[in-house]
């Protein structure tokens, strides 16, 4: 550090060049600095607010419960529901139920995923399929999913087809219409490139159309996964 103040300040050095050095280690400095300051920020920001938002929403339980507006029956307290919590998790009873929970709606997002994204990409493509189609997935993708229930419950009772089913029904018009959506947004000029690069066909979906229509396709399978959860 000081050999290099020296060479700074040293008589043969030009002034411009003294300064430009200094300016460059100041330019050091901040750059080694800003990105700590900037993870923590951004940290903060993301943290910060759920907390504050949880601790909120917990107050306003306590006041509630502590009011005695409702019996305990229909509102117990914060502390209540910890403490069934707690004798739940002792007791072994809420693994193996989240773990049914997520794995049914993980093999029903699957499904959901490998029905979507064909279907998707042919009425993003094929004009006649989308003049078919393609009102019919918007208007089920509206639907909320709790309708399907009652039809599936009447088919195929309180079974695991039923639950696959209202996944089914739920998610796999919003991840096709997402795919749609995302293709419109793909420039032409892209196919164009695609092809005089020799992507036709399968190569020119995987390799140009996923890729450019990702950020909808995403959103769809975002969606999707809500439906599928719910």
């Amino acid at each position: 550090m000081a050999a290099d103040t020296a060479d700074a300040t040293s008589p043969d050095t030009e002034p411009g060049d003294a300064l430009a050095h200094i300016e460059a280690g100041l330019d050091a400095l901040e750059t080694s600095l800003e990105p700590a300051t900037g993870r923590l920020r951004r940290v903060a920001a993301s943290v910060i607010p759920p907390i504050v938002a949880v601790a909120l929403i917990l107050a306003v339980w306590q006041v509630l419960y502590a009011a005695k507006i409702w019996p305990d029956w229909k509102l117990p307290g914060p502390g209540q529901v910890f403490t069934s919590l707690k004798e739940a998790f002792s007791n072994g009873d809420v693994w193996p139920a989240v773990g049914h929970s997520i794995g049914h709606g993980a093999i029903g997002f699957g499904a959901s995923v490998a029905i979507g994204t064909p279907l998707g990409l042919a009425v993003g493509r094929i004009k006649a399929v989308r003049a078919g189609i393609g009102p019919m997935l918007s208007g089920l993708q509206s639907l909320p999913s709790v309708a399907w229930v009652p039809p599936a419950l009447m088919f195929f009772g309180p079974t695991s087809a039923m639950l696959y089913t209202v996944v089914l029904f739920g998610a796999v018009p919003s991840i096709a219409v997402g795919v749609m959506s995302g293709l419109d947004q793909v420039p032409p000029l892209y196919l164009r490139v695609g092809r005089n690069l020799g992507a036709r066909g399968l190569s020119s979906i995987r390799y140009v159309l996923l890729p450019a229509a990702l950020p909808g396709y995403l959103a769809g399978l975002r969606q999707g996964w809500a439906f599928a959860w719910r």
